[in-house]
């Protein structure tokens, strides 16, 4: 039984040696033990470089486990630089969007605004236009009606001053003769002024007075006192008319004149005002689209910035990630090396007796070979 149990505890240790063979740590150490037991060096020596070696493999596990928790630190503070970042620009971006929103229903009003008031000046333009051409006409009707009348008031005093001279120092009822280049002279007078009165534009009622004035028998007139007189008088008061109706004629231009000045007082300050407003609208619409080109320009730089964190962000977590699954190999392979160096030792220290007899028929394998 006792037998027994010493051939199936060597069978175990032939077994696992031979899964020792298969490994390169475990390959290793039974070379450096063949070359002991060959060299006759104690297996102490061997024992305690494999112990070292476990010391170093736990040393490398724990210092793995440090920097790749410091790593994972700072994989952990980058991504979230990235992401408040991002976060921030992505916010940014969003009141930049607002803004771009707000003007633009800002400057589309202004510019219908705008529209409107070029509209208002123009309206207002032509009006000033249309008084001013308008008064033109009045003044010129003014005019031409007060010459007329001039015209009209020269010509009756001329015959009323030859008649008031042919019966100067006369006494009533009594004959009067007028001489015959007074006679001529007043035909004429009256022939020029009936001529005048049918250029006349605006007064065309003159020319029947002189017509009639013309018509008379001046020979017939001159010969009666009183006749003359009769005319003397007639032309005082259609004198005395015609000053009435320049008075009026005046007076009717002072008001048309006092309205035109007004009205058009009026209509240039609101045609100044009309031109300040477009002023300030044409600076507001400008100072818009200039903020909006501003807020466009950041925009897109901001854009840029942001997709740039993106892809930086994308590709730090692959590094973070890589450094994950070389942390993992690393850490599987340092467990293997580990469990490996353990299984050696403790197979190897209850074995030594057998440990050496199988190094001992591997190195005479080894040389038959």
């Amino acid at each position: 039984m006792f037998i027994l149990l010493i051939g199936i505890v060597s069978a175990l240790f032939e077994q696992e040696v031979v899964e020792l063979e298969n490994t390169h740590l475990g390959k290793t150490f039974l070379d450096t033990v063949q070359l002991a037991v060959q060299g006759k060096e104690p297996l102490d020596r061997v024992f305690q470089i494999l112990r070292e070696q476990a010391n170093y493999y736990e040393k490398e596990f724990l210092s793995l486990d440090e920097k790749h928790k410091s790593s994972q630190q700072k994989c952990c503070r980058d991504l979230t630089d990235f992401d408040n970042i991002i976060q921030l620009s992505k916010s940014r971006l969003a009141d930049l969007q607002t803004a771009l929103d707000e003007k633009l229903p800002d400057k589309l009003k202004k510019q219908a605004l705008l529209q409107s008031k070029k509209k208002d000046k123009q309206n207002v333009s032509n009006r000033l236009e249309e008084i001013q051409t308008t008064r033109k006409k009045q003044q010129c009707m003014f005019e031409s009606r007060m010459d007329e009348h001039q015209i009209a008031l020269n010509a009756v005093i001329a015959v009323r001053k030859i008649f008031e001279n042919a019966i100067a120092d006369k006494e009533a009822s009594s004959f009067v003769q007028i001489e015959e280049d007074d006679v001529d002279k007043l035909q004429a007078l009256l022939s020029y002024a009936n001529s005048k009165a049918s250029d006349f534009k605006e007064l065309q009622g003159y020319t029947s007075f002189f017509a009639i004035l013309e018509q008379l028998q001046v020979s017939q007139i001159a010969k009666h006192y009183d006749g003359i007189v009769n005319v003397v008088n007639m032309c005082l008061d259609f004198e005395d008319y015609i000053d009435q109706t320049r008075t009026l004629l005046r007076s009717v231009d002072d008001i048309r004149e006092e309205y035109f000045q007004r009205l058009y007082n009026s209509l240039s300050k609101d045609l100044r005002d009309i031109n300040v407003t477009i002023d300030e609208l044409d600076s507001d619409i400008q100072s818009i689209e200039a903020q909006v080109k501003v807020f466009e320009m950041d925009k897109s730089e901001l854009q840029s910035k942001l997709d740039t964190k993106q892809k930086q962000r994308v590709d730090r977590l692959s590094e973070c990630d890589q450094d994950d699954k070389v942390y993992e190999f690393k850490i599987l392979e340092n467990q293997r090396e580990r469990e490996t160096i353990k299984r050696t030792l403790d197979l190897c220290m209850d074995n030594v007796k057998e440990l050496k007899q199988y190094v001992k028929r591997r190195g005479d394998q080894y040389y038959k070979k």
